[in-house]
């Protein structure tokens, strides 16, 4: 079992030598649980519920959040992330439904700024 695993890791380092290095995986329930360790993840509910109480419609949220240093999640063909977008798109959203709080993450580096 340990030769095949070997055998399937050599040949996708070979499939990428040309292509450069394979871009970082990210599990969104690592990130929450790690942010929940730090604090974040009650800090966050904490701001979206204060952001909640003064905000009319899904770009004053939005607006608040990042104010409070949280980014929107990104473009992603994760199903969170997608039901988030779609909550900002007035067409697939007419009732004007708040994105919830799992759809802001913490904002890091250059998206804090």
């Amino acid at each position: 079992m340990r030769t095949l695993a070997a055998v399937v890791l050599v040949g996708v380092a070979g499939c990428t030598e040309g292509i450069g290095p394979l871009p970082p995986l990210k599990f969104p329930q690592i990130e929450q649980a790690r942010q929940s360790v730090e604090g974040g993840v009650g800090k966050r509910y904490e701001d979206y519920a204060a952001c909640r109480k003064t905000a009319n419609d899904v770009d004053a949220l939005v607006a608040c959040m990042n104010i409070a240093g949280y980014q929107y999640a990104e473009h992603s063909a994760e199903q969170q992330a997608a039901e988030c977008w779609r909550l900002r798109d007035p067409k697939a959203n007419p009732d004007g439904r708040l994105p919830e709080a799992w759809c802001f993450r913490r904002a890091t580096g250059e998206a804090a700024q």
